[in-house]
């Protein structure tokens, strides 16, 4: 996940184990949801880019959720 902090895009690289669906979600600390896709995705290295130029500046959590398991990351917004 990098940049860390970001403030234009937000790329995400994940390993998905089994084909199946993934959700990503970026939510404020606050409850606010900025981000959320769900998508059907083939087994392997997997990459995603997000536009977050216009969320609030702050933490926010990412969650990225498989068939497997829930992996969260910080993120810092500025």
């Amino acid at each position: 996940i990098f940049p860390n902090p970001a403030s234009d895009k937000l790329t995400i690289n994940y390993l998905i184990k089994e084909e199946g669906p993934v959700s990503i979600e970026l939510v404020g600390l606050d409850g606010r949801l900025y981000y959320s896709n769900e998508t059907h995705q083939k087994a392997g290295k997997q990459t995603q880019s997000i536009a977050v130029q216009n969320f609030s500046r702050g933490i926010s959590i990412l969650n990225i959720i498989t068939s497997d398991k829930v992996e969260t990351r910080k993120i810092i917004f500025k």
